[in-house]
C-alpha cells in the first residue's frame, strides 16, 4: 500500500512511502489515451529528502523519464 505524504496538485506529483517495505517513492500521473493511472519511482533516502524540501520535484524527474512517442 502507497501512503502520499506530500501531495502537489499544481505540480501534479505525489510523495510517499510503501507501506510493506518503507520504500519511499515518486508518483506521477501518466495517461495512455484510453485509461489513466500513475506511475512509481522508487527513490532513495538522499533523493526523497531532497524532494520534500523542494517544490520543483516533477520538473526534474520528467527530463530524465523518456517519453515514448503516438505512433
Amino acid at each position: 500500500m502507497f501512503t502520499p505524504v506530500r501531495f502537489s496538485r499544481e505540480g501534479r506529483y505525489s510523495l510517499g512511502m510503501e507501506q510493506d517495505t518503507g520504500k519511499r517513492y515518486l508518483a506521477i500521473p501518466v495517461t495512455n489515451g484510453i485509461a489513466d493511472d500513475e506511475e512509481y519511482y522508487e527513490l532513495i533516502a538522499d533523493e526523497y529528502e531532497h524532494f520534500l524540501a523542494n517544490g520543483d520535484v516533477v520538473t526534474s524527474v520528467r527530463r530524465r523519464v523518456p517519453r515514448t512517442e503516438k505512433r
